[in-house]
């Protein structure tokens, strides 16, 4: 459990990672730029120090409230990027329905599920 002062309001976050997730972020962060995409309003901030205490995985963070409903609009990046060179995982489509084609569908995560292996495959 994260605990976390954000302002007037503590933030308390449970985790529950998703197995080979370090790996996977290893391995992409050497060859790919990582934008994180959050839903997570004030807790980002705690999550991500978490996640990435040495500042080596993401090389961007979105937090929700610089996104619609959660969808994500892959033109908001696309200043210095092409589209063709993006890429979405998420475990809901819905979250990428305005670009489906830079779409990466998973199956969501099981909380505790020790067996999961999607982020091994998808690295």
């Amino acid at each position: 459990m994260l605990k976390y002062l954000e302002g007037e309001e503590p933030c308390r976050v449970a985790l529950n990672l998703r197995p080979h997730l370090f790996d996977m972020l290893d391995l992409l962060a050497s060859r790919f730029e990582i934008i994180l995409f959050s839903t997570a309003g004030d807790c980002t901030k705690p999550i991500v120090e978490y996640l990435d205490p040495d500042h080596k995985y993401f090389d961007l963070i979105i937090k929700s409230e610089d996104e619609i409903n959660s969808v994500i609009d892959l033109n908001i990046l696309l200043a210095n990027r092409k589209l063709k060179n993006i890429a979405v995982v998420d475990s809901d489509p819905s979250n990428f329905c305005l670009n489906f084609i830079n779409g990466v569908p998973i199956p969501p995560f099981k909380r505790h599920d020790k067996n999961d292996e999607m982020l091994k495959y998808l690295a």
